[in-house]
């Protein structure tokens, strides 16, 4: 089923934080999406969370949060890390 104001790019990676009750999904082309598992709506929207040096975007790889689940940490196909603040 497709999600309205979902994903447009194959999706790379999804992640649950059980303390929010959020779901987190990342794109190739960069975009990452904040859900809210109890109505399914997209709730926040990080676009071009990693970019190359020419500020191109760069596809996230990988998703997982800190062990206090108050921090989103991204990886990218290019080698970058990013710590998010999630609380």
């Amino acid at each position: 089923r497709k999600v309205p104001n979902g994903h447009t790019q194959p999706v790379t990676c999804a992640i649950y934080n059980p303390t929010f009750e959020l779901v987190v999904s990342a794109d190739e082309s960069s975009l990452v999406r904040v859900w809210d598992l109890s109505t399914g709506r997209a709730i926040l929207r990080f676009s071009n969370a990693h970019t190359n040096a020419d500020g191109e975007p760069v596809k996230v790889s990988a998703l997982t949060f800190d062990r206090t689940q108050r921090r989103l940490v991204t990886g990218a196909h290019n080698g970058t890390v990013k710590v998010w603040n999630f609380s």
